[in-house]
């Protein structure tokens, strides 16, 4: 009986996402340990440091490391950076995102028209084809005074 629940409990989406989450810090702490250890190399190269200084230096700042990461997480400071930055730049589709959009398509029109032509054996001048359908795209959404 005892296998049998360890297997339900394996399958389970609760035990999944608790061995991916630890996965995951387990990758964040050696993710930071390696840029301290960057960190701490660089400060090296860069200044004069005896080895017994560095020796005193590294554990202080893992741990201070460490302990932002820790108040960081508690306080849900990175999600929220995040959330809010999403919702700063996507909160109104701009005129700019139309045009690109509109421009995107014109110009696969443009592509598929030539294609078919070319694909036909009837004969096309790209540059003029392409640049017809420009101008319809400039006139399109050209300000109007």
């Amino acid at each position: 009986m005892g296998i049998i629940k360890i297997f339900k409990r394996i399958k389970s989406s609760d035990f999944i996402g608790t061995q991916l989450s630890r996965f995951k810090m387990g990758q964040s702490y050696y993710a930071v340990i390696v840029s301290t250890i960057n960190a701490v190399s660089l400060v090296t190269i860069a200044f004069a440091f005896e080895i017994w200084v560095l020796m005193l230096l590294f554990p202080s700042l893992l741990i201070g490391v460490f302990f932002i990461g820790y108040y960081m997480d508690k306080r849900n400071i990175f999600a929220k950076d995040v959330i809010k930055g999403n919702e700063m730049s996507y909160k109104f589709l701009l005129t700019s995102d139309y045009k690109l959009q509109d421009f995107n398509m014109v110009m696969t029109r443009a592509m598929l028209e030539v294609f078919t032509k070319i694909s036909k054996n009837e004969p096309v001048d790209i540059d003029a084809f392409i640049k017809e359908r420009y101008d319809e795209y400039v006139k399109r959404w050209e300000p109007k005074r």
